[in-house]
């Protein structure tokens, strides 16, 4: 597993200490922090590419999140369905009743994705948020409107799955009904 999630924060710490070596050398000339400032910079690549090819299961999980919110967006309910685990038979229910209730349009963004591994790894909640203009075929075109999600993931094969799914009240974070009006 990996340090961290993102390559930046180590790369930081190295340029900056790159940069004391260089500070240190111009007053003591010793060749030392020269050659020191050089190793710590071309440390700097290669953890980029360490952390490129270094996939946490947070990253998968945030991976499956934007999947499957776009295969939804996109009327896929193969693909939508396939984030979903076989044997949460009501979430299935529920993202085939949806896909036919609610058309989501092409401004869809997911935003604020937080991650939370529990059960030692096994399992993971994530929420985030989902802005998008959507429209009902009773009401038609409702605008441009905020949700909040939580889903629970579970792994199966090395994959992560959907086993519940819980809307949130934007605002107070409240628990709502899936396919409630939003109060």
């Amino acid at each position: 597993m990996w340090f961290t999630e993102s390559a930046w924060p180590p790369m930081i710490v190295l340029f900056v200490l790159a940069i004391i070596s260089v500070a240190a050398w111009g007053r003591t000339k010793r060749g030392l922090f020269l050659v020191l400032a050089i190793v710590l910079l071309a440390i700097c690549p290669a953890i980029y590419v360490a952390e490129q090819r270094i996939v946490t299961d947070n990253e998968k999980v945030e991976a499956a999140v934007v999947g499957m919110t776009r295969a939804f967006q996109q009327k896929d309910l193969d693909g939508t369905l396939s984030y979903v685990s076989a044997n949460a038979v009501d979430v299935r229910a529920l993202a085939t009743a949806a896909m036919q209730i609610v058309t989501v349009k092409d401004d869809m963004r997911v935003t604020d994705v937080r991650i939370r591994l529990v059960a030692q790894n096994s399992r993971a909640i994530s929420r985030f948020r989902v802005n998008a203009t959507i429209s009902l075929p009773q009401y038609g075109e409702l605008g441009y409107k905020p949700s909040m999600w939580e889903l629970s993931w579970q792994r199966e094969q090395d994959e992560w799955k959907v086993v519940s799914v819980m809307r949130l009240d934007p605002v107070s974070g409240e628990e709502l009904a899936p396919l409630a009006a939003a109060p």
